[in-house]
């Protein structure tokens, strides 16, 4: 898998995509880079850069394609536009003339504000024939009306809508990073739906960011006599220091704010300040990991806020996942999903409340308060777990592996079970509506030991082939095993009559063993080791029975088995087969069966179905291939 991560801010600017390449590469996946100069966020390209370019030319061995850009200055917004603009620009012109020949699998967006960023990335993925990905951090435009840069109802506003949705309609899989932000995407387009994933931020890792200052620790900057709340990160228009200010000055005499971070707004903390003798507030700039630790070890809480706004209620800051692996307990100025979490997690005191008479009593009495140290720690331990950057990077990399192998596939297929050769390794599986279902949804891994049989209409359809159906309960009567298979296992239900039929049948020595109700986790203890002159009968429902089917041949070294779900107990006559008259009419067989399990196969039919028009829709089957075995 090939992957090109287009980033306006990329190393040695500090930012959770180096994390994502460096993730990406450990997984083995090949990893390119179009990014800019760094300049964030003091708004000058770094020295370190200036210096010697060609040490920052790769990262993690990844190549990194630069391009030129107006840096970001003093972070005025005509200056920021001058920014943003240029890198768009720069990018384009340069996907053109170097990049459009080249092979990538998915164009990644990682997607800060702008989202502008990303019209480059789908511009290229025009060239590459890539699936372009989108990691949206800021919800757009939302973010224009809260920060009070452009109305809802303005020319520009309603221009960047249009922008956004077109951006979000050529994007192949738009990765959330909160709940909320997933809800309101879905909810501007149906077509959206299927799409958007929830992808959380981690916590982030200080001792890598670049440009921090040491810090004399041993200042006074530490209240003995007061409670030390302690903010760190960006310091901007949208974190609400407006509000946090005005608290600042009505706890002088009971709490010193400490603030470690810079940004635009820093200088107005600064005069502030100067101009209200504010010494209970003091600024630290951006420290190192060291220097910062010892801060928030002696700091009684962690402030995190944000503005109010639909854009800021939405999100869920990068600052609050870091919150969370310092586990303090954390005050929040901020509203939306991150007060639901604090809240309901009780690892701290959350409010969008803007009464400073009110915010001072809540806060006086949440750094007075003790929480449970125990039920603390469990609950931070329970969220850090979500949040945890290897379990939904490795999620992350799962499911872009999955959508690659619908890219091209080859099923190899039988139609006549005496031709069924058993000198090898095999997975055998009916080719049906339950299959292509489980198949849509990502369910079922193909490989080349992995075989199928046309079991029903679908096979007809997708395969344009002019093959008969065989239902599994015939494949099962016309098999015939040959004699140095001594032993067959049953995996899964079996009835006494299906025992006979088996044992009259194949003249084999019969072993079941009844899996228990759950999933691949609660399974693997009972499967067998199996031999070379053993073989095996699955008997679960799709796609169940493949992914146990796919964890024995990662697994062992011999296996031969049979994806047989309910054909035994129809073969035996456990379950009255269609009669014959039917069987060439279509659905006939899927609305016979229902007389058995009325309910749990109805959902079942329900879910296939509607799985299978996903994959439809989204065009998974039209690059499946499809081999007969016996001419092959």
């Amino acid at each position: 898998m090939k992957i090109l991560v287009v980033s306006q801010y990329f190393w040695p600017e500090y930012f959770r995509v180096n994390d994502l390449v460096e993730e990406l590469t450990n997984n083995g996946i090949e990893v390119e880079i179009l990014t800019s100069y760094p300049n964030y966020p003091g708004g000058k390209v770094f020295k370190e850069f200036r210096d010697n370019p060609k040490k920052f030319k790769k990262f993690n061995n990844c190549k990194i394609y630069r391009v030129p850009q107006i840096s970001r200055g003093k972070g005025t917004l005509s200056r920021l536009t001058f920014n943003y603009m240029s890198f768009l620009i720069c990018s384009l012109f340069f996907s053109f003339f170097k990049l459009r020949k080249k092979n990538y699998d998915y164009v990644f967006t990682f997607a800060t504000s702008p989202i502008i960023v990303a019209l480059s990335s789908i511009f290229l993925c025009k060239f590459t024939k890539s699936k372009h990905i989108l990691w949206v951090l800021d919800l757009w435009p939302n973010v224009l009306n809260d920060l009070n840069i452009f109305k809802e109802n303005t020319f520009i506003y309603r221009l960047f809508e249009k922008i956004v949705k077109f951006i979000y309609s050529r994007t192949d899989i738009i990765l959330c990073q909160s709940l909320t932000y997933k809800k309101k995407i879905r909810n501007i387009s149906k077509s959206f739906i299927d799409k958007t994933v929830y992808f959380p931020s981690w916590p982030e890792l200080p001792s890598k960011i670049k440009n921090s200052s040491s810090h004399d620790y041993k200042s006074e900057a530490i209240s003995k006599k007061k409670f030390n709340l302690l903010f760190t990160g960006n310091i901007g228009d949208a974190q609400n220091f407006g509000l946090v200010l005005e608290l600042v000055k009505v706890t002088k005499d009971r709490i010193n704010w400490i603030v470690a971070g810079e940004g635009r707004r820093f200088s107005v903390l600064q005069n502030e300040k100067k101009v209200h003798s504010l010494d209970n507030l003091k600024l630290l700039g951006l420290l190192k990991f060291d220097d910062l630790q010892y801060y928030v070890n002696k700091s009684d809480a962690l402030l995190i806020s944000l503005k109010p706004g639909q854009s800021f209620d939405a999100t869920i800051p990068g600052k609050f996942q870091t919150y969370l692996n310092y586990k303090k307990k954390i005050f929040g100025l901020i509203g939306g999903e991150v007060k639901d979490i604090i809240n309901k997690y009780k690892i701290g005191f959350a409010t969008n409340s803007q009464d400073i008479s009110k915010l001072k009593t809540d806060l006086m009495r949440f750094l007075s308060d003790d929480l449970d140290k125990k039920e603390f720690e469990n609950k931070i331990n329970t969220l850090n777990k979500i949040f945890n950057k290897q379990r939904n990077m490795s999620k992350l990399v799962n499911y872009l592996s999955k959508i690659i192998s619908f890219k091209k596939i080859n099923l190899k297929f039988l139609n006549d079970p005496k031709k069924l050769f058993f000198k090898q390794n095999f997975v055998l599986s009916a080719f049906n509506l339950a299959f292509l279902g489980a198949y849509a949804k990502g369910q079922i891994e193909i490989n080349k030991n992995f075989f199928i049989w046309p079991d029903g209409y679908y096979f007809k359809k997708i395969s344009k082939l002019h093959i008969d159906k065989l239902p599994g309960r015939e494949f099962l009567n016309q098999l015939t095993i040959p004699e140095e298979i001594k032993d067959i296992y049953i995996l899964g239900n079996l009835s006494k009559s299906g025992k006979i039929y088996l044992e009259e049948k194949f003249k084999k020595k019969i072993n079941h063993v009844q899996l228990p109700y759950g999933e691949l986790d609660d399974f693997k203890k009972f499967i067998p080791i199996f031999k070379e002159n053993e073989i095996c009968f699955l008997t679960l429902p799709t796609p169940k029975q493949e992914i146990v089917a796919n964890y024995i041949q990662k697994k062992q070294k011999f296996y031969k088995i049979f994806c047989f779900g309910a054909a035994i107990n129809m073969a035996c006559g456990f379950e009255r087969p269609l009669p014959k008259y039917f069987e060439k009419f279509f659905f006939a067989e899927t609305i016979w069966r229902l007389q058995f399990e009325t309910k749990r196969r109805t959902l079942r039919l329900l879910q296939s179905f509607n799985n299978y028009l996903y994959g439809k829709r989204k065009g998974y089957f039209n690059n499946i291939t499809f081999t007969n075995i016996h001419e092959d």
